[in-house]
């Protein structure tokens, strides 16, 4: 390896807080909806609250200060996504775009 890499691979090893470039992941340990789902459309706002706690007990990167932002990044379940591909015919590799595959897509951009 040249000395740059070398330099880039310590950095990264190193690194003690979660950032945008290196977030730090976890999964959800537990979520409740706060809003009531029970709406009347033409009076009512139909947005949905949720109350989400994260696992990061395993973590030792996040150093969380007022003002910080936390990112979703939700996946919807594989099995499903199968099955999706499956009634559809689709094998999962075909691509949607450039650098996305029908999978990803069902995978992690659609709501299903």
């Amino acid at each position: 390896l040249r000395q740059s890499a070398l330099d880039n691979l310590s950095l990264f090893t190193k690194q003690k807080k979660a950032t945008r470039e290196s977030p730090c992941l976890t999964q959800i340990k537990r979520k409740r909806e706060l809003t009531n789902r029970q709406f009347d459309a033409e009076k009512d706002d139909p947005k949905e609250v949720w109350e989400i706690v994260l696992d990061v007990s395993h973590s030792d990167m996040l150093d969380y200060t007022p003002g910080d932002a936390i990112g979703i990044l939700p996946e919807n379940d594989p099995e499903e996504v199968s099955e999706i591909l499956l009634k559809l015919g689709l094998s999962g590799t075909e691509e949607i775009s450039e650098s996305l595959t029908a999978s990803d897509c069902l995978l992690k951009i659609c709501d299903i």
